[in-house]
């Protein structure tokens, strides 16, 4: 079993938020990449991180909090929140993240994950989330409440728990 650790990164500074409310967090370091070093030590073979003003903006913000975690680690890293665009993606790989999350623009942008598909030959796979507090999106972008599922009819029938699966059976899913 692989156990990958989260970051949470909010104006520079490793957070956690109550519930998803943005105006209730406890800061748990100023410094990421510290915490980043610490779980690698303690044994971490591999980090999530989320931009959480990133998700917001709609686009990357603390690219430059990335940046230095990816210096003080060794171990690969994963990044998610406010990646909505090819060109948000060609960026944070060029940081050296070394998988990149989609997170609702997955679902509500499907034409983006198969112009990915197709022009990434390194895209093979696509993370599906159970149906529970991590698997909702923000309505509106809305940072007090997560509200509306994002989940297709075709892939909550698919009885699916927490895996990866080939890009063209999401494909499959999504004309469903």
């Amino acid at each position: 079993m692989l156990i990958i650790p989260a970051i949470d990164i909010k104006n520079g500074k490793c957070v956690r938020l109550f519930k998803g409310d943005f105006a209730q967090e406890t800061v748990f370091s100023d410094r990421p990449e510290e915490m980043a070093l610490k779980w690698q030590n303690a044994g971490a073979r591999f980090l999530h991180l989320v931009d959480l003003d990133g998700a917001l903006a709609k686009k990357p913000m603390n690219l430059d909090t990335v940046e230095r975690i990816l210096h003080t680690v060794d171990i690969p890293v994963e990044l998610g929140g406010g990646i909505r665009s090819l060109e948000n993606i060609e960026d944070v790989l060029a940081l050296g993240v070394d998988r990149v999350i989609l997170g609702s623009v997955a679902v509500q942008e499907p034409a983006l994950v198969k112009k990915l598909a197709e022009s990434m030959r390194t895209v093979s796979s696509l993370a599906l989330m159970p149906r529970t507090a991590s698997s909702l999106s923000m309505v509106g972008g809305s940072p007090a409440m997560w509200k509306r599922e994002t989940w297709r009819s075709a892939w909550s029938k698919q009885a699916l728990a927490p895996s990866f699966i080939p890009i063209s059976h999401a494909m499959e899913l999504w004309r469903a």
